[in-house]
């Protein structure tokens, strides 16, 4: 799932013709490309499995999120990842906008690539502000290239895309995740 589409970009722009639809379709792809690592997250719906170090405290911070469900969180200093080291869905909350577990009771073993958790993560449906900053940042890079930048704001200049740029990465600062 794209975090946007030709459509809404061309809808902001208002563009009605299909002579920029290559550029616009590539703009789209190497934006979502910089929000995902800016973000450093991915954001569509998908199943993941990942491994983390367990530090001894009972909080777990997964790569991607919201979280929508969990199937398995093992806890296994030897790696084996057994049925004996399987921690039951009844010992943890599910903090799903945070993309955070908490252990009911207990807390994670110290160790190296001990803990293991199988979940799925994601939007179904993207967010609305979500996609205006994306949205927004391929306009900046369009007007950039098109020679259309320059707007006046208040006592001073500033670029269109400048301010698109800053408007669109306080959205996404809101979706960011900084361990």
């Amino acid at each position: 799932m794209a975090l946007t589409s030709l459509a809404n970009v061309k809808e902001f722009l208002r563009i009605t013709d299909t002579n920029d639809d290559t550029l616009l379709t590539n703009l789209i792809s190497r934006v979502e490309k910089e929000v995902k690592e800016y973000c450093q997250r991915d954001f569509e719906a998908a199943d993941y499995t990942e491994y983390y170090d367990g530090d001894g405290t009972d909080t777990l911070l997964v790569d991607n999120y919201p979280i929508n469900s969990v199937s398995e969180l093992y806890d296994d200093p030897d790696r084996e990842f057994g049925t004996d080291t399987l921690i039951d869905s009844s010992d943890y909350i599910i903090y799903s906008e945070e993309g955070k577990i908490v252990l009911d009771g207990a807390t994670f073993t110290k160790g190296n690539k001990n803990i293991k958790i199988v979940y799925n993560a994601g939007y179904t449906t993207i967010p609305a502000d979500l996609e205006q900053a994306v949205i927004k940042l391929v306009a900046a890079e369009y007007l950039e290239g098109q020679g259309s930048v320059n707007v006046v704001e208040g006592e001073g200049q500033q670029t269109r895309p400048q301010r698109l740029r800053e408007e669109a990465y306080r959205i996404l600062d809101r979706y960011r995740r900084i361990k």
